[in-house]
């Protein structure tokens, strides 16, 4: 699951139900991040968030990530569902390193298979 990371000022840390649910799917993706020199992705624990992923697990039994920027822009102003959250607050950058790191792990994972 992604969310909100077009921002320009990308911040991605380990969001906390996404590492208690599927703690190894969690560090693949980061360590992965790592090795690309993917620098939004932070290997520290974010903020639990209940979204589709936590209803995927507890549900059906299928380990899910979010990978979520919750403080969009910054810990002291947040963009999200205020008119302030605009096109031009986004970054092709940002966006670049999620999809790079997501292309990165499908490939892998097909590739292995």
């Amino acid at each position: 699951l992604i969310d909100m990371v077009g921002d320009a000022e990308l911040d991605l840390p380990m969001e906390w139900n996404s590492i208690q649910q599927a703690p190894q799917l969690v560090w693949e993706l980061w360590d992965e991040a790592e090795n690309l020199g993917l620098s939004a992705f932070k290997s520290r624990r974010g903020q639990p968030v209940e979204d589709d992923h936590v209803v995927l697990y507890k549900e059906a039994g299928i380990p899910a990530v979010n990978i979520i920027d919750f403080d969009y822009p910054n810990r002291y102003q947040n963009y999200w569902h205020t008119l302030e959250d605009s096109p031009e607050k986004c970054s092709a950058e940002s966006l670049w390193q999620v999809g790079t790191l997501l292309l990165n792990h499908v490939y892998k994972k097909v590739r292995d298979k």
